[in-house]
């Protein structure tokens, strides 16, 4: 199987991009060929060294695509800026989407409104087609800002690549189940996100190494939160619990490990937590995860909930930290024991409060969780399970896309076909041998085809499939062999399999040779 692989990868600052990087080797090692497509306006992509995996530029992406050079694309869907060249070329050539939101509107807001002047038309446009009349009042009422923020989360916008898509990959439950009741039709799969293993050189590293290495005291209780830091992390509320508590707390630190988006860094220091703070923005993975090595307990909170995956909290599960999430669809995707949940809303910052003072006060119970979490991250949610996802659903679309392609192939050889043989493309798998003809010779890119025997229609049929770009010739007993010996290919009708031996030998070294190719399908009277 031959894959393309659209994804940011690092060094892009990005959970997908290291999500992606850690699976990619994996996926070439179940298949023929993974080229991952470095995008245009961006810089090489660092991806692990093997023999199965290369970097293609986008237009040598695209001249492939178009030549039907690859078995399916992969396309890793996220709700910034750094997706926008995976959305484009997943409209132009369909394949597996794998959705890391359940919401897209602030990605296409961002697209069509973040530069100047704002496309506002357009913006309209595409929330008319996504959600009808609703998505079309949205957006005028948001040109005329009397909208507030969380109501995007309302109009999730997945139409556009949900309709665009051969099939549909989604880590969450809560976004399975919606996208199956709006999409019925739709070829869509679940598989958990993935943990990664801490590198071999990190995995032996202690908690007190790491806060030594770190700066950080060696005996304090440690609260952490990693990832981008925007409004639905929840960041002010986890340090206002973190204040509420922290009389009672004794020593103790917190750490904000991420890049900060749309975060007042004046709260810690409004809450006298200047000295127990520290805001490190974005940082190396290696510091990232000696970070998260170095603390005791990971406040992961999410709302308004888009229905994203945690890539950060599948990190803190993996390395067996305590975690406490927001009692929301995102930790339904979790055993009730694996992680320490709080409810959203009213009395959010004392049950976050609490939740850091029991976990403080009990390290048995603390130890306990940790050790769940990473049990069920092993056991659950690994590497390998995911790549084996991957290639369930490639295969299941392209068993399901070439269900419909015979459909049609048939039905084309039936309409071409003399009386005589139309009832014969009717039998079952008939047409089967022809579509792997067509199959190759899109993937070998020929210019010259050369269709050997009767009946006609297969010549008819390829040409019109292969489009004005590929020349077919129907051979006969009365053309000369060297136009054979000129083409790129020959599709030789079974019946008419063995005319090369008699006629001309050097032809028959042509079609063994490395540069041309074979293939044998179905004559008149063949079984």
């Amino acid at each position: 199987m031959r894959l393309a692989f659209v994804s940011p990868l690092p060094p892009a600052p990005s959970g997908v991009a290291d999500y992606s990087a850690e699976l990619l080797p994996l996926l070439a090692d179940r298949v023929e060929q993974v080229q991952v497509v470095i995008p245009f306006d961006g810089p090489a992509p660092v991806i692990a060294e093997h023999s199965r995996l290369t970097l293609v530029s986008e237009a040598q992406f695209v001249a492939t695509a178009e030549a039907q050079g690859y078995d399916a694309v992969i396309y890793q869907h996220g709700n910034n800026e750094m997706h926008a060249f995976v959305h484009r070329l997943s409209q132009r050539f369909p394949g597996v989407s794998v959705l890391h939101d359940g919401v897209l509107h602030h990605f296409v807001a961002h697209q069509l409104l973040a530069q100047s002047p704002q496309n506002w038309v357009e913006y309209t446009k595409v929330l008319e087609r996504a959600e009808g009349p609703l998505g079309r009042r949205f957006a005028q009422l948001r040109e005329q800002n009397l909208t507030a923020p969380w109501q995007v989360f309302l109009l999730p916008l997945l139409a556009p690549i949900v309709s665009a898509s051969r099939a549909v990959l989604v880590h969450g439950a809560a976004v399975e189940a919606a996208l199956r009741r709006k999409f019925p039709h739709t070829l869509l799969r679940r598989v958990r996100h993935h943990y990664s293993p801490l590198p071999e050189r990190l995995a032996k590293l202690t908690q007190a190494q790491a806060r030594a290495r770190l700066g950080l005291p060696r005996d304090a209780f440690i609260v952490g939160s990693f990832g981008f830091v925007t409004p639905s992390k929840r960041v002010e509320l986890a340090l206002r619990a973190f204040s509420h508590a922290y009389s009672q707390l004794g020593e103790a630190h917190f750490v904000v490990v991420g890049k900060r988006l749309e975060f007042d860094e004046h709260i810690v220091d409004e809450l006298g937590l200047a000295a127990r703070v520290r805001l490190t923005g974005s940082v190396p993975l290696e510091d990232f995860l000696t970070y998260l090595i170095a603390v005791d307990v990971v406040v992961n909170l999410r709302y308004p909930y888009s229905g994203e995956s945690s890539g950060s909290l599948m990190r803190a599960l993996g390395a067996g930290k305590a975690c406490v999430v927001s009692k929301t669809p995102l930790a339904a995707d979790f055993p009730e024991d694996v992680t320490a949940t709080v409810p959203v809303g009213a009395g959010e910052v004392a049950a976050i409060a609490r939740a850091l003072l029991t976990l403080q006060r009990d390290p048995e119970k603390r130890k306990a969780l940790a050790e769940r979490a990473a049990r069920f991250a092993r056991h659950a949610c690994s590497l390998e399970q995911s790549a084996d996802a991957y290639l369930a659903i490639t295969r299941a679309m392209l068993a399901k896309g070439k269900e419909a392609e015979l459909a049609a192939l048939t039905a084309a050889l039936e309409a071409a076909a003399d009386d005589e043989d139309r009832l014969r493309w009717r039998q079952e798998s008939a047409a089967q041998p022809v579509w792997e003809a067509l199959t190759a010779l899109r993937r070998w890119q020929v210019k010259d085809v050369v269709v050997v025997g009767e009946p006609i229609e297969v010549s008819t049929v390829l040409s019109a499939e292969l489009g004005n770009h590929v020349r077919v010739h129907p051979w006969n007993e009365g053309a000369p062999t060297p136009l054979l010996k000129t083409a790129d290919a020959a599709v030789v009708l079974a019946w008419h399999r063995d005319f090369l031996g008699p006629r001309d030998a050097q032809a028959a070294r042509w079609v063994s040779s490395a540069e041309r190719r074979l293939q044998v399908v179905p004559g008149r009277g063949a079984v």
